[in-house]
């Protein structure tokens, strides 16, 4: 585990492994008030690409050695799954699950397109019941 800085905020991170990384109690919230939308706090991270994560296996908090983690949506929007400690509240996030989460909490404001005004068509319009006939009388004889 390695320890970085991100604006006022000390967190921890597996840097050169699976790329997770533990926020104590309530550091989670305290990094979204804090970092403005867009930013990419944990850029710094990186992730060893032949590192092979098993899902399957018990994680055990960070702090509190021999706890096991709980599992838990974060949120039906992200489907993000994190890792809980019932003890001391902390939560791991693998790696992208940040950003994930803060795509949703933070939006990022997307520019206005240039919109064309539309062209108001008449609301019925007359049917030529000779050119229907000979557009099906064309297509019968193809």
């Amino acid at each position: 585990m390695k320890r970085f800085f991100v604006g006022p905020m000390e967190l921890d991170a597996c840097d050169g492994g699976c790329g997770g990384v533990w926020f104590d109690a309530s550091e989670l919230d305290k990094l979204n008030a804090a970092v403005p939308a867009g930013h990419k706090p944990l850029a710094e991270i990186t992730r060893d690409p032949d590192f092979k994560l098993d899902e399957q296996s018990d994680r055990k908090c960070v702090r509190c050695r021999g706890v096991k983690l709980e599992r838990k949506l974060f949120s039906l929007g992200t489907g993000v799954i994190m890792d809980q400690c019932p003890k001391c509240q902390g939560v791991w996030l693998d790696h992208g699950e940040l950003e994930t989460i803060r795509q949703e909490t933070h939006p990022i404001p997307h520019k206005p397109r240039h919109v064309v005004k539309r062209i108001t068509v008449p609301q019925s319009i007359p049917i030529d019941f000779q050119v229907v006939q000979q557009v099906q009388t064309l297509r019968i004889q193809k």
